[in-house]
C-alpha cells in the first residue's frame, strides 16, 4: 500500500458518515433496488454467473448515529440466489411485485425471474422473450430494460431503436414497437430525445415536435441516460452532461456541462444517476475505478479559454483498497438509496462491492 493509499484511508474518515467495502466472489455488473431495505444484484466471471437478493445493513441505514454505533449488522446478507448461464448485463425489479426482469449479451430479449420462487430462497427464472428483430450491428449487443412505477405492468424493452419491444407483465403478452427513435433506451449514439405514446397501437416517434435536443457535436461518443419525473439527464463518452426539461413534451435544455471525463472504448458501460433527493445532485462511473459526485448549480473553473465543472466528491474506494494496486479497476454500477440522501452502493472489476454516504468538508 502506497502512502497515498495511507492518506486517503485517514482522510476517509472525515469525507464519509459511513463507508462499507466488502470483497464478493464475482464482480457485481448491474443492481437494482427491490425496496429500501434490499438490492438485487448480477455478479459475472468467466466461469459462474449469479443473481443475487441482498439485505442492506441496518446500521446502514440508521439516520442516528448514536444508535448506529448499537447495531450490530454490519453486513450485507445473502436473502436469495440463483444461477445464469450467461452474464446478466442490465437488471431492473418489477415494482410491486417479487420479480425482476434482466438481459444478457448472447441476445436482444430478457428473461424474467422469481425472487424467492416457491416459499424457497431461490431466483428462478420463469419467464423467456426475444424481440423478432436481432440487431447484427453489434455482436454483443444486449437489451435495455425500462419499467414505470406508476405502470409496473408495462416493460420496455430493446437493444435498437428497431426491435423495441412492450411487455405486458399482467397478461404475459408482448408486441413489437414499430418506431425509429425512443426515449426509453438509456444508452444510444443518438443525442435526441423523441416521444413515443404507447397508448397507441400503431406507435410513431413524433419527430414534429420542437426541440433544441442537438446540445454537443461529439464525434464517435455515445451516450447514456437517467430520467426523474421532471429531467432527463444525459451523459456521454467525452464526459459531457447535457439536462433537459421533458414536462410540456419539448426536450427543452436547461444546463450543458463539461466534466472533463472521457470513455475511449465502447466495451465499459459509462452511468449516470440523478440524486432522488436532491435532483442537483448526479453521480458518474464508468470512466475509470472511481464514482464522481457532481453539484449542477456549481459555477465552472476557466482555465486557458476552457470550462469545466470539478467534482464535490470522488469515491477512491475502490482503487485504494485494491489489494493488486498493478490491475486497472473499472467501476461497474451504482445506486443512490431510494431516500437516504448521500448513501450510494457502488461495485467495480475487482469483485469490490462498497456501500458510502459521503459528506462535504465544512457542510
Amino acid at each position: 500500500m502506497t502512502s497515498d493509499d495511507d492518506d486517503w484511508f485517514f482522510d476517509s474518515v472525515k469525507n464519509y458518515r459511513n463507508l462499507f467495502m466488502y470483497d464478493l466472489q464475482h464482480p457485481v455488473t448491474c443492481m437494482d433496488w427491490v425496496d429500501d431495505k434490499s438490492l438485487v444484484v448480477a455478479t459475472s466471471s468467466d466461469f459462474r454467473n449469479e443473481i443475487l437478493e441482498l439485505s442492506v445493513p441496518d446500521k446502514l441505514l440508521s439516520n442516528d448515529l448514536e444508535s448506529a454505533g448499537l447495531l450490530k449488522d454490519r453486513d450485507f446478507r445473502q436473502k436469495n440466489g440463483g444461477f445464469s448461464t450467461c452474464k446478466i448485463c442490465c437488471i431492473k425489479h418489477i415494482p410491486q411485485s417479487s420479480k425482476v426482469c434482466t438481459s444478457d449479451e448472447t441476445n436482444t430479449g430478457i428473461q424474467v425471474w422469481e425472487i424467492g420462487s416457491n416459499g424457497t430462497d431461490l431466483i428462478k427464472p420463469v419467464e423467456s422473450l426475444k424481440s423478432q428483430h436481432v440487431d447484427k450491428s453489434n455482436k454483443k449487443c444486449f437489451a435495455k430494460i425500462a419499467v414505470n412505477e406508476n405502470n409496473p405492468s408495462c416493460i420496455v424493452f430493446g437493444s435498437s431503436l428497431n426491435n423495441l419491444c412492450c411487455l405486458d407483465v399482467e397478461k404475459g403478452t408482448t408486441h413489437e414497437v414499430i418506431c425509429d427513435k425512443t426515449e426509453f433506451m438509456e444508452t444510444s449514439v443518438i443525442r435526441e430525445i423523441r416521444f413515443i405514446d404507447f397508448r397507441e397501437k400503431q406507435v410513431k416517434a413524433d419527430n414534429d415536435r420542437n426541440s433544441n435536443s442537438n446540445p454537443v457535436c461529439e464525434k464517435d461518443s455515445y451516450w447514456t441516460m437517467d430520467i426523474t419525473v421532471d429531467l432527463v439527464y444525459r451523459l456521454s463518452s467525452a464526459g459531457s452532461i447535457v439536462i433537459s426539461d421533458v414536462r410540456n413534451g419539448n426536450d427543452s435544455i436547461l444546463q450543458e456541462i463539461n466534466t472533463q471525463h472521457q470513455s475511449k472504448t465502447k466495451d465499459t458501460e459509462i452511468s449516470i444517476k440523478a440524486s432522488p433527493q436532491q435532483q442537483q445532485k448526479v453521480s458518474l462511473s464508468g470512466f475509470d475505478g472511481n464514482v464522481y459526485i457532481y453539484d449542477t448549480q456549481k459555477s465552472p473553473v476557466h482555465e486557458f479559454g476552457y470550462s469545466f465543472t470539478e467534482p464535490i466528491f470522488n469515491h477512491q474506494g475502490h482503487e485504494k483498497n485494491c489489494s493488486d494496486q498493478s490491475d486497472i479497476i473499472k467501476s461497474l454500477a451504482h445506486l443512490w438509496h431510494p431516500w437516504k440522501p448521500g448513501l450510494i452502493m457502488s461495485s467495480a472489476s475487482d469483485g469490490s462491492l462498497h456501500a458510502w454516504e459521503y459528506c462535504i468538508p465544512n457542510t
